[in-house]
């Protein structure tokens, strides 16, 4: 009797180990590393913008024109985070205005737990902390000069 229990216990390790019996955690589809700042979105209002504040966001100068913009993690249609640029225009009106000039966005189930910001040496540092599911975490650097905000490093804290 313990001799086949011990055969069976046997089988049923070497059948999970030849055909997988645990759940394995699904890679990560691999991410964007670059993203352009395209000043092609709508214009908004200051009173527009102080609305859009109230969210998690970060103000830089992130187009380098000595204006300060914002970073700012919205929801798109289906409902993931992704970060939204708003450029602020130059005017000589009283009202300030905004253009949002893209986004930085990942592939896959995330949120986004932390948004920071830096301006640097003629361009700006962002950093971002994403949350995937499997409580799995995970720090980007980026860098954002001219029109162009591209991937620095990735690291999981």
């Amino acid at each position: 009797m313990m001799m086949r229990l011990c055969l069976s216990m046997l089988m049923i390790v070497m059948f999970c180990s030849i055909v997988g019996c645990t759940k394995k955690a699904k890679p990560r589809p691999v991410q964007p590393t670059k993203f352009e700042l395209n000043e092609t979105g709508p214009l908004v209002t200051e009173e527009v913008m102080f609305k859009q504040l109230e969210k998690r966001s970060v103000k830089a100068d992130f187009n380098q024109d000595n204006l300060q913009d914002y970073a700012i993690i919205e929801e798109d249609e289906s409902g993931v985070n992704q970060i939204s640029i708003y450029l602020q225009r130059e005017s000589r009106d009283l009202e300030k205005t905004y253009l949002q000039a893209g986004g930085i966005h990942q592939v896959g189930e995330y949120a986004i737990s932390v948004i920071m910001a830096q301006d640097s040496g003629g361009g700006t540092d962002l950093g971002i902390l994403y949350k995937y599911p499997g409580d799995i975490r995970e720090l980007v650097h980026y860098r954002i000069e001219g029109d162009s905000i591209e991937e620095v490093m990735r690291s999981a804290p």
